[in-house]
């Protein structure tokens, strides 16, 4: 089975929770799609957007690798992608070649 993973930009941004024709599109053909807020991002409180504080590049990578690894364990066929925006092209690398 196919997945995406989607990173949003940021470094503080959060995934939206608006419809998304892209994310439709994808699903309506089988294929998961994990869009990750990682630590830091908006929308969870203060102390987990402070979490990002003088870790930028570190727990957010692991959050990203961490969502990855649950869904590669599913039916352990791994075919998968990640999208990246902005300045997150780093966690996309990141994850990618995890």
């Amino acid at each position: 089975r196919e997945r995406i993973i989607k990173i949003h930009g940021g470094p503080t941004a959060c995934a939206s929770l608006a419809p998304d024709l892209r994310k439709q599109y994808f699903t309506s053909r089988g294929i998961a799609i994990l869009d990750v807020d990682y630590r830091g991002s908006t929308g969870y409180g203060t102390k987990y957007r402070k979490a990002l504080y003088g870790n930028w590049g570190v727990v957010d990578i692991e959050d990203a690798c961490a969502g990855a690894q649950h869904m590669a364990k599913g039916d352990g066929k791994d075919r998968g992608g990640c999208t990246e925006a902005a300045h997150r092209r780093r966690i996309g690398w990141w994850v990618y070649n995890f």
